[in-house]
């Protein structure tokens, strides 16, 4: 026996003449035990899962460079000297970034704030605008303790580069 979802029981014969009136004339019943159903749905999230992380994993270098982006353009000491939270508007003005840029910044800024880099807070016309936050003061150019040099020099061509041969020096005699 199969069951609707409503409740109402059907036999095969039921379900082959819904589904044989509904133009799907190539059908093939086959029963399938609820235990087995609940397996595959386990199977599928975990396919899921493991699908999200591997995605995960593949474009994890967008955020790091998105950081990098926003330290070289100076978005944390403009936003700390600005001294209340950054409209959108107002960051855009006072960025070096082309006017043909400029309507891409807030695709950056979306990605650090979900990235834990800044946060939105009203400001007190009632707008949303941008604030540091502790990690993001750890970055900050003027800070004695910034780490934006490290950041910088990790993340450079020239040291990115070496990993781009890391499965050929395993495979290396040397």
């Amino acid at each position: 026996m199969m069951v609707h979802a409503g409740g109402k029981e059907r036999d095969e014969q039921e379900w082959h003449k819904i589904f044989m009136d509904a133009g799907f004339n190539q059908c093939k019943m086959a029963p399938v035990l609820a235990m087995e159903l609940i397996r595959e749905r386990e199977g599928a999230h975990e396919l899921l899962q493991a699908q999200a992380h591997v995605w995960n994993n593949i474009f994890s270098f967008i955020s790091s460079m998105s950081l990098k982006c926003a330290v070289q353009l100076g978005i944390l000491d403009i936003i700390q000297n600005h001294g209340r939270p950054m409209t959108l508007s107002e960051l855009v003005a006072s960025l070096p970034v082309t006017r043909a840029r400029a309507s891409h910044v807030h695709r950056l800024m979306r990605l650090l704030v979900h990235s834990g880099f800044f946060a939105l807070q009203k400001n007190g016309n009632g707008d949303e605008g941008y604030v540091l936050t502790a990690s993001s003061k750890l970055l900050l150019k003027e800070s004695r303790t910034s780490l934006s040099p490290f950041l910088l020099l990790m993340l450079d061509q020239m040291a990115m580069y070496p990993w781009h041969f890391s499965s050929k020096w395993f495979q290396g005699d040397e």
